[in-house]
C-alpha cells in the first residue's frame, strides 16, 4: 500500500509533525531526483566495506605489535645467547689447557716411575705428550641457527613436542621467540660430535666421576675434560653471566633434560639477572589461543590412540595433562566422545552383519564375536591411520623428525 503524502495528510486534517515533513520532502526530493546508478553502488558498497575494514586493520595492527614483539625478542635472546658463548667457550678452552697440562704431569710422573730412579728417554717423552694432547678433546659452544631452535613456534609444532614428550608445556618461550638452543661439541683426534639432550648423552662427555690421568690409556676414548659436577657448575655461571635462564625461565642451573635450552628471564637470578633485564611476555598465557590450540591438539591425538592395543597407544604426557588439567580433561572428553561413538557404531554394525548373516535364526556367538573383531581391528587401523596423519601434519621439520608410517 502506498504511503498518503503531505497533501492528504494536511486534507485529513492531521497536524504535521516537523520530522514527518522533512523525512517525507526527502523521499520525494529522492524519486525525483535519483542518483546516478554508479553512486549508489559506490555508497553502498563504501557502507558495507567500512566496518570490515576497520576491523581489518585492528587486526593488522594486532599482528604487527606481535611480530614486532617476537622479532625484538628474538633479537634480545641471540645478543644474549653470544654472551653465553663467549663466557663458557672461554671456560671450556681453561678447562682443556689444564685437562692438557695436569694429564701431562701425570705422563711424566708415570715415566720417572717406569724407569726405576734413572731418566726418562726425553724425546720419547716429548713424541707421548704430543700424543697426549692431541687425544684430549676440545669442546665448542654455538647458536644454533636451525628452525627448532630459533624460528617461532606454533601451536601445533608445540603440540607435536608435547606428543613425543620433549616438552612439558603448551606455552613455551619458542612460541614467543624469547628462546633459543645454544648446544656444545666435542672434537677428538679429527672426530666431532655434537652432544645430545638428556643427561645420559652429557655424561658420556661429563662423567659423574672424572680423571686427567684417564688420558694417558692409549687404547681408551675419553671424551672429557671435567665432570658432570663442574661443567654444570662452568654453565649456570655462563648462563647467569649472560643474563639467561634455563626452560623454566627462571633459574640459570643446568637442565639435563634440556640442557642447550636458554630463554629470557622472566624473574631476577641473584648475582645474575637483575629486575631490569627481566622481560616480560615471554611465553603466551595459559588464557591465549595458541596455549588452548595445542593442548586441543594433544588431546585429540590421546582420544586417537587411547584405545589402541599395548605398543600402539601414545605414552601419556602426564605433565601436560597436569599442567593443564581442567582445558585438557574439557578438549579429551570431547574427542573421546567422538571416538567412542565410532566404536559403538562399528560394534552395532558387526553385530547387525551377523544377524542378518542368520537370517531368521539367532545370530551365532562366534560369528558375532569374529565380526565385532574384525570391525573392531579394522576401526583401530583408521584411528591410527588418522593420529599418525595429525602428527605428521604437526611435525615442525620432516627434514629433522621423521614422519610415522
Amino acid at each position: 500500500m502506498e504511503r498518503p503524502g503531505l497533501a492528504s495528510l494536511a486534507s485529513a486534517g492531521l497536524p504535521l509533525d516537523n520530522r514527518i515533513v522533512a523525512r517525507t520532502l526527502a523521499r520525494q526530493r529522492a524519486r525525483q531526483f535519483p542518483p546516478p546508478a554508479g553512486d549508489r553502488q559506490i555508497r553502498r558498497l563504501t557502507a558495507m566495506a567500512a566496518p570490515k575494514t576497520k576491523e581489518k586493520a585492528a587486526s593488522s595492527g594486532k599482528k604487527d605489535d606481535s611480530k614486532k614483539l617476537t622479532d625484538q625478542l628474538a633479537k634480545e635472546v641471540r645478543t644474549r645467547a653470544g654472551t653465553l658463548v663467549t663466557k663458557i667457550n672461554a671456560a671450556l678452552t681453561k678447562a682443556r689447557a689444564d685437562a692438557v697440562k695436569q694429564a701431562k704431569a701425570e705422563l711424566e710422573k708415570k715415566a720417572k716411575k717406569e724407569a726405576k730412579g734413572g731418566k726418562p728417554d726425553s724425546k720419547e717423552l716429548a713424541k707421548k705428550k704430543t700424543d697426549l694432547e692431541k687425544r684430549i678433546p676440545s669442546f665448542k659452544a654455538a647458536i644454533s641457527d636451525n628452525v627448532e631452535s630459533s624460528g617461532l613456534r606454533a601451536a601445533t609444532e608445540q603440540a607435536y613436542y608435547a606428543i613425543k614428550g620433549w616438552s612439558s608445556t603448551c606455552s613455551s618461550a619458542h612460541m614467543r621467540r624469547a628462546a633459543i638452543h645454544v648446544p656444545v661439541t666435542a672434537t677428538r683426534s679429527g672426530k666431532t660430535k655434537t652432544i645430545l639432550h638428556k643427561k645420559t648423552n652429557l655424561l658420556k662427555f661429563f662423567p659423574a666421576k672424572y680423571s686427567h690421568a684417564d688420558h694417558l690409556d692409549e687404547k681408551k676414548e675419553v671424551w672429557s675434560i671435567m665432570s658432570y659436577a663442574d661443567f654444570a657448575k662452568e654453565w649456570a655461571s655462563a648462563v647467569k653471566g649472560a643474563k639467561l635462564a634455563n626452560w623454566a625461565g627462571t633459574k640459570p642451573d643446568l637442565a639435563p633434560e634440556d640442557p642447550w635450552h636458554v630463554e629470557l628471564p622472566r624473574k631476577a637470578v641473584k648475582g645474575g639477572v637483575d629486575k631490569e633485564d627481566v622481560v616480560k611476555k615471554t611465553r603466551p598465557g595459559r588464557s591465549d589461543s595458541e596455549v588452548k590450540a595445542c593442548v586441543e591438539n594433544y588431546a585429540e591425538y590421546v582420544a586417537l590412540t587411547d584405545g589402541l592395543p599395548k605398543g600402539r597407544k601414545l605414552k601419556r604426557n602426564k605433565k601436560i595433562e597436569t599442567n593443564y588439567k581442567s582445558l585438557f580433561d574439557k578438549k579429551f572428553k570431547a574427542a573421546k566422545a567422538k571416538v567412542d561413538a565410532e566404536r559403538k557404531k562399528a560394534v552395532e554394525e558387526a553385530e547387525k552383519a551377523a544377524k542378518a548373516e542368520a537370517k531368521d535364526k539367532k545370530a551365532d556367538p562366534k560369528v558375532k564375536k569374529a565380526k565385532t573383531e574384525e570391525a573392531t581391528k579394522k576401526l583401530d587401523a583408521d584411528l591410527e591411520k588418522r593420529a599418525k596423519k595429525l602428527v605428521n601434519k604437526m611435525n615442525p621439520d620432516p627434514s629433522r623428525f621423521t614422519l610415522e608410517k
